[in-house]
């Protein structure tokens, strides 16, 4: 159909100063390009719509235009130029330039189910109730930045807060994950006493950090491939808790003992199930992370820290639900974080408690944020699902599956890599 009334020719052929073309951010108080619409050359939004900068009217237009399936077609051979004047004159010329520039069409979320007239009459009232509200020009141009003055002052600033705590949990995630990357010495083996040797000299555990590697293989677990595994589980979770948000300065040795002690059993499950439910669907197998596999169809190893019992429970309570869950590593690592900020940990200072709490607040703002950005219908349903993992992790662990001072001891406290009595 046609776009519209014919542009001028001053639009199509001169060059406009406030075109889409990338700004130089070179010189003192120049301003970065990602501040300006890649479409017409508007400042853009603060949040990235359809994965490039956009201004509201050029996002309110590309919504439009995927959401009803239009068709444009240009009258001038598709030659129109694109700025801030002339956005509005060519449709056709506009939605291509959208695309050029990056913009998702998948992107934009499916229509909802219509309202019924129950709904709708709610719905009214509510409006009625809130007040008037402003009448915007169909194509979205007249929104600017301070039509979101409505949101909090502050809502900028959580936002890059929650990114930047997000972003640290993967971060920490991936170093835990990859471990050393060192090979192992015989020679390099030594004593470690006790818990508070490790947090005071953390690099004595170098030894013990491999790569986890979650796989299938079908093969008889020994009983020494399990003592490590239980080795690199619990550095694992001392990691977690000496790295994790700013504890390092705030927490004393006793406070990350406490934390440990607490976390490392639902930290090690949740971890083992999850990363199961993302590599087989055998619901007989369990997957751990140096690489070997247990069925709970096979008797453990004696003095294993996975009773054949607790195995059962991991994978007829935990497994399903994950693997239904689908969840992605932002998710994985704040679900971690999660488990290891527990304000509630018998022994903690006062001080300690109050910046766990804090921070867990903020885990779960940034998880329920989230949730909602990431196309979720029901982000509260699935904020809770992934909540309601925790007390179904606490209700199967047994309390001997722990890391007690017996079992620090009887891990780490050995001067040959062969013994792990």
């Amino acid at each position: 159909m046609a776009s519209g009334s014919q542009p001028s020719s001053q639009q199509r052929n001169a060059v406009s100063s406030r075109t889409a073309k990338p700004r130089s951010t070179s010189g003192r108080g120049a301003v970065p390009i990602s501040d300006f619409c890649v479409v017409c050359g508007d400042r853009a939004c603060s949040h990235h719509y359809y994965g490039v900068a956009a201004c509201h009217g050029c996002k309110c237009f590309f919504w439009r235009s995927v959401k009803s399936k239009a068709e444009y077609v240009c009258r001038y051979n598709g030659n129109c130029e694109i700025d801030i004047n002339g956005r509005n004159a060519c449709r056709s010329c506009r939605f291509n330039r959208c695309l050029k520039a990056g913009m998702q069409p998948e992107a934009v979320r499916p229509q909802k189910t219509p309202l019924n007239d129950t709904q709708k009459a709610n719905r009214a009232g509510n409006k009625r109730a809130a007040g008037k509200f402003e009448d915007h020009d169909s194509d979205g141009s007249h929104f600017d930045d301070r039509d979101m003055s409505a949101s909090p002052p502050n809502h900028k600033k959580v936002r890059l807060e929650q990114a930047a705590l997000i972003n640290s949990f993967i971060q920490l995630q991936k170093i835990v994950d990859e471990g050393d990357q060192m090979p192992i010495k015989r020679e390099s083996y030594s004593r470690i006493d006790s818990l508070i040797e490790a947090f005071e000299h953390p690099s004595l555990l170098d030894i013990y950090r491999s790569k986890t590697t979650y796989q299938i293989r079908l093969q008889r677990v020994t009983a020494e491939e399990m003592y490590d595994c239980r080795r690199r589980t619990l550095v694992s979770a001392f990691d977690w808790i000496r790295m994790i948000g700013n504890i390092e300065r705030i927490a004393n040795i006793q406070d990350k003992m406490h934390l440990l002690r607490n976390s490392y059993a639902p930290l090690t499950i949740f971890d083992m199930s999850v990363r199961t439910s993302q590599t087989t669907a055998d619901p007989s197998l369990l997957c751990l992370p140096t690489g070997i596999t247990v069925s709970k169809n096979e008797d453990t190893v004696s003095n294993c820290f996975l009773s054949k019992t607790l195995i059962e429970n991991i994978l007829d309570t935990l497994i399903r639900p994950m693997a239904g869950l689908e969840m992605d590593e932002m998710e994985v690592a704040m679900m971690k974080a999660i488990i290891v900020l527990n304000s509630e940990t018998m022994g903690l200072s006062h001080e300690c408690a109050m910046l766990i709490t804090k921070l867990r607040d903020s885990v779960h703002a940034a998880l329920y944020q989230h949730c909602g950005e990431q196309g979720f219908t029901a982000a509260a349903i699935r904020f809770a699902k992934l909540l309601h993992i925790i007390p179904k992790i606490t209700a199967i662990w047994p309390s001997r599956f722990s890391c007690s001072r017996a079992t620090w001891s009887s891990t780490f406290a050995c001067r040959r890599p062969s013994c792990w009595t």
